[in-house]
């Protein structure tokens, strides 16, 4: 939010990416419905480049998750 309130809008997606790929590089579980809650919190803010950016992320994330699980258990099954 503090990018979008001093006009540095550029750094708002390399900040949110940089923070779900440090999380998800520690194993720290990325809960969706947490990270939705903090959008909701920057739309109330009238941040809306960064709710839009954490929702485009979390997405981007989850679908790369759902895709590696999917690769995982096509090889299970050609074994």
């Amino acid at each position: 939010k503090l990018e979008e309130k001093n006009n540095n809008k550029g750094n708002i997606k390399f900040i949110i990416a940089k923070a779900i790929k440090t999380l998800s590089a520690n194993k720290i579980v990325i809960n969706k419905e947490q990270w939705f809650q903090e959008a909701a919190k920057c739309e109330n803010a009238e941040c809306f480049e960064t709710c839009r950016e954490i929702i485009f992320q979390v997405m981007d994330y989850e679908d790369a998750e759902n895709e590696e699980i999917e690769d995982v258990n096509e090889r299970q099954t050609e074994d």
